[in-house]
């Protein structure tokens, strides 16, 4: 089962010439969390780095995340993370 979750971003992020207001993430894969560690808590970069994996979205774009839409982005991530493990 494939799903996905969507996220309207509070603040949409200018990337070039377009204006990104929606994430979508799909379902978390075994090699997406190859760079996760298991021996301590993950890093906000190691975190930002699995969020923009799961959406498709460049580092650079989830690094432009406002504190408000990356609070709900991690919350979605445990979210993934729990289905699937």
């Amino acid at each position: 089962m494939s799903e996905r979750m969507e996220y309207k971003l509070k603040s949409p992020i200018a990337w070039g010439n377009e204006t990104i207001e929606v994430l979508a993430f799909r379902e978390v894969e075994a090699g997406d969390l190859f760079d996760i560690p298991t021996d301590r808590a993950p890093s906000m970069k190691e975190m930002v780095t699995l969020a923009a994996k799961l959406c498709g979205q460049d580092l650079v774009v989830m690094k432009k995340l406002k504190g408000r839409d990356l609070k709900d982005v991690m919350d979605i991530l445990g979210k993934q993370l729990d289905a699937s493990l």
